[in-house]
């Protein structure tokens, strides 16, 4: 399974991937539990003016963490979610070194 921001999904698709898109937001599905290879073409931020809502009240946002959060959402819809290993590629740095350093306990 492979995902990307919807409006890059056409530009970026691998070749004779397209049925497998995912969206980058899919919650609660069981649909991909058998998807051992996950590629993620993004690179998430909050939503501006989601955050500047929660700064206006004083809650401070950790953007990493939530990059960091919204990643582990979407791999969990594969089948690492039945405890089975799964291939990752995550061509973005930001996004890639914040999965490893959470998988070194570093985060």
């Amino acid at each position: 399974m492979w995902t990307t921001f919807k409006q890059f999904e056409k530009t970026v698709c691998p070749k004779n991937l397209k049925k497998q898109f995912v969206e980058v937001t899919v919650r609660a599905t069981n649909d991909y539990a058998n998807k051992s290879t996950c590629i993620y073409f993004a690179n998430r931020y909050m939503n501006p003016i989601t955050k500047k809502f929660f700064s206006s009240k004083g809650v401070r946002i950790d953007e990493d963490l939530f990059a960091l959060s919204e990643l582990l959402q979407w791999l969990f819809r594969s089948r690492i979610r039945k405890g089975e290993s799964i291939y990752v590629y995550i061509p973005s740095r930001r996004m890639r070194t914040l999965l490893e350093e959470y998988l070194s306990n570093n985060l």
